[in-house]
């Protein structure tokens, strides 16, 4: 398409034993939740209900990711 890539992908953590990896799963959902909020208050702001329904929606999904991992964390 002739255009040039304005982001680096954050590096892949892999590995460790499961209780690392469920941790870095947790941290990259609370990365994730803290990124669709600030998507969803741009589009409030841009008076875009559209896109804003549409990031609630993947924001609920990313909250419901977070308490699984935060669940097996606890067992």
């Amino acid at each position: 398409m002739g255009g040039t890539p304005t982001t680096k992908p954050d590096p892949i953590m892999v590995g460790g034993d499961l209780s690392k990896m469920l941790s870095d799963d947790k941290k990259a959902e609370e990365e994730a939740i803290a990124l669709y909020k600030s998507y969803i208050k741009l589009a409030s702001d841009a008076n875009d209900p559209v896109s804003r329904l549409l990031f609630e929606e993947v924001l609920g999904e990313e909250e419901k990711h977070h308490d699984t991992f935060t669940k097996l964390l606890e067992k």
